[in-house]
């Protein structure tokens, strides 16, 4: 297995995830300025200087961007809170697709029939629930899956998602030729203009290119020792990256299946641009002694060092730690979120779901430190 940096960027993830910036901007930056916070760095100064590009691109896209803002809401409003999976209820019907299979998709949808594209969209929403997982493990055949019959259940009893974002799914999901030809406009309608912004981060990207392949040149492990995700590891197939510019301090793996656009199973990593930069300025920042109270403060919390105890036991997968604690699983991803952060636990795959295991090398040098600073 080797890692693949592609040549450039994914440009229908990158024009969707621009919309949901200009949405949640500043929800977003104030994200920013709590990270930064915690590490005592100036977020200004960062901001002015090393994303100047970056918000300069932004303000050259919201001068152009001509779609009314109350439209976007409805598909681009920040859910990632909520629902441990996706950020946006455009990314449950568009991700990680080509530029040809959208302009395709946007056919096919307007071709098919009514009761079979709502059959679709409500099976493309189905997807995100963790409970039908274990019936219908290869999302590649939904074809038994009865999506009226769990549709309703599903929203009412097991989505984590806020009463005004089940009410957008609901409407959707009964005229989905309407609404998803309107989000598909957006992003087409979004593309030159994004080119023509995106003028101004050329360099930088290509520079990131360059940059990212020489540091997995350095070290074939860099992607698994900078994220704390080991599934990679074990896999015999040629992992491909994208470069995530939009989402740039975040790190994120799509395997996706559509039911909707029919597409094949791809699988990609969208590495942030800026991601492992401001990973080092933390961990810059952090003596021995500060990562040990760091981890101090993460297992002090009750939730955290229950997750912690189970995953002693045995390795598990999010619905099953949410169930065992009675957490939703948008909480259960944030307790996960800050313990692989810390290095405490770390991701693998299996039979494709995602389980959450002890790091029992950090434990024992946490254990190790901990002793020394004590005795």
């Amino acid at each position: 297995m080797k890692y693949i940096v592609e040549n450039n960027i994914n440009l229908i993830e990158e024009v969707k995830n621009t919309l949901y910036f200009i949405v949640n901007e500043e929800k977003i930056v104030n994200k920013l300025r709590d990270s930064f916070k915690k590490y005592g760095e100036d977020i200004d100064k960062y901001m002015n200087k090393d994303l100047k590009s970056f918000f300069k691109f932004i303000e050259k896209f919201k001068t152009r961007n001509k779609i009314p803002m109350d439209r976007l809401k409805i598909f681009f409003n920040d859910i990632s809170e909520v629902h441990e999976k996706t950020h946006c209820i455009a990314s449950i019907f568009i991700n990680n697709i080509t530029e040809e299979e959208l302009i395709e998709g946007r056919s096919r949808i307007h071709n098919l029939d009514s009761m079979e594209l709502k059959e679709l969209a409500m099976k493309e929403i189905l997807c995100q629930d963790d409970y039908l997982r274990d019936d219908f493990p290869d999302k590649d055949d939904l074809s038994n899956l009865d999506a009226e019959k769990e549709f309703m259940p599903y929203l009412i009893e097991r989505c984590t998602l806020d009463s005004e974002s089940k009410w957008w799914l609901t409407v959707i999901s009964q005229n989905p030729k309407k609404y998803l030809s309107e989000l598909i406009d957006m992003i087409i309608n979004s593309i030159d203009v994004f080119k023509e912004a995106f003028k101004v981060m050329e360099k930088e990207v290509e520079k990131f290119i360059y940059d990212l392949r020489d540091l997995i040149k350095e070290n074939p492990k860099f992607i698994s020792d900078s994220t704390g995700i080991k599934i990679f590891d074990q896999w015999e197939d040629d992992i491909y990256i994208f470069p995530s510019i939009i989402r740039f301090n975040s790190v994120s793996f799509l395997s996706t299946i559509s039911p909707v656009f029919n597409n094949k199973r791809r699988e990609y990593m969208y590495f942030g641009w800026k991601f492992y930069e401001l990973l080092s300025a933390s961990v810059g920042n952090d003596n021995e002694e500060k990562i040990l109270i760091d981890r101090l403060k993460c297992l002090s919390d009750k939730s955290k060092f229950n997750i912690i105890k189970m995953l002693k036991k045995k390795s598990m997968f999010g619905q099953e730690i949410a169930a065992a604690l009675s957490l939703t699983t948008a909480t259960v991803s944030y307790h996960m979120n800050a313990l692989i952060v810390a290095k405490l636990v770390y991701m693998e795959k299996v039979d494709n779901k995602i389980f959450y295991s002890v790091d029992k090398d950090t434990i024992k040098e946490f254990l190790r430190v901990l002793n020394k600073e004590l005795n």
